[in-house]
């Protein structure tokens, strides 16, 4: 399953990111995505579970839960 994560921190990295869901199973893949115009991180990335089950542990969860000072936002993409 992917997973869309919203309303990130401009500071947060992949390697966080897989910290967190890692948690929760095994994470085969985390892109976060970069404006190519502005050379700045848009603020949302995806997260690769093939698990289901572990994927939807993780949205449960995560759901209500900040990260860098921000309210994350999760839905199956």
């Amino acid at each position: 399953m992917i997973i869309y994560v919203g309303n990130l921190s401009y500071s947060v990295t992949v390697l966080e990111l897989t910290y967190i869901f890692k948690k929760f199973g095994y994470v085969s893949q985390v892109k976060l995505f970069v404006d190519n115009f502005l050379r700045q991180f848009t603020g949302y990335g995806l997260i690769d579970m093939p698990n289901n089950k572990e994927a939807l542990a993780a949205m449960k969860a995560l759901k209500e839960s900040s990260l860098n000072g921000r309210k994350i936002k999760l839905h199956q993409a």
